[in-house]
């Protein structure tokens, strides 16, 4: 039986769908069709096209979550995931960046709608592995884009790698707003060891250090570390400033800025 408050368009759908399997790990399909009250075909077209961007493996009859500590959502669908939460950043984290600034940003899709707000304080010189960052970076004639390349990781719209690796290494930064997988104990944590060691000399790169992050964040797993919270010099997040985790690392001098 559908539950009150049925998803309604196809976004909202998929969302649903993804958050189900996601908190559950493995479906079977005939579930998943109870659980969301639509047609077979409904179902049916909606995991396709989960499938198709990489966030769902189907298996004879069974749905199973593609992004676990092993592994990552794509780009295009994080960008729809908790939009309204990662919009609620958005104003927080703008301050940060003045005219003519130069900003990095990694394949963070909470980072991706930061960049589109303040690329319009105009001259900024932005630094990215990712395509989906550089996309709103060529829209603005006044503004500079440094890509930084390597290994391509097509879900996720990134280079990664080495020569990603060496690239950065060159390069110093007045700001970088970088993502997270998962955070537990105070720890940041990403599922693939290229990425992570990315996001964590990035962090290293910039005068300003910012960890963007959602509250979903502090209730998953991963497998490798990227840092610790206490690395950043700003944690920006809609997670509660007096969670444990948060509340220790404004002990330790990180400036703790909540949505909340």
């Amino acid at each position: 039986m559908a539950q009150p408050g049925t998803p309604t368009t196809k976004q909202e759908r998929q969302d649903r769908l993804a958050t189900l399997i996601f908190s559950r790990g493995t479906m079977r399909v005939e579930e998943l069709q109870d659980e969301m009250g639509v047609s077979a075909m409904t179902l049916y077209r909606d995991l396709a096209e989960l499938e198709s961007r990489q966030v769902i493996i189907r298996a004879r009859g069974e749905v199973s979550a593609a992004a676990s500590s092993l592994s990552e959502t794509s780009f295009v669908f994080r960008l729809g995931q908790e939009a309204s939460s990662k919009h609620a950043l958005v104003p927080l984290a703008a301050p940060l960046v003045e005219r003519g600034d130069s900003v990095l940003v990694d394949d963070s899709t909470t980072a991706h709608f930061i960049l589109e707000s303040v690329l319009d304080k105009g001259s900024l010189t932005v630094v990215t592995n990712c395509t989906g960052q550089a996309d709103l970076v060529v829209q603005h004639s006044d503004a500079e884009l440094i890509m930084v390349g390597g290994r391509y990781r097509r879900a996720l719209q990134a280079f990664y790698g080495p020569s990603a690796m060496a690239a950065l290494g060159g390069l110093r930064v007045d700001v970088a707003f970088l993502g997270a997988a998962a955070i537990q104990d105070g720890m940041v944590y990403h599922p693939y060891e290229d990425v992570a060691a990315f996001k964590r000399f990035a962090a290293t790169r910039a005068t300003t250090s910012v960890l963007v992050v959602s509250a979903s964040k502090f209730d998953r797993t991963a497998l490798y570390e990227v840092g610790r919270l206490v690395d950043f010099d700003v944690i920006i997040t809609d997670m509660d400033p007096h969670e444990p985790q948060l509340k220790a690392a404004a002990e330790a001098g990180v400036r703790v800025i909540s949505s909340h």
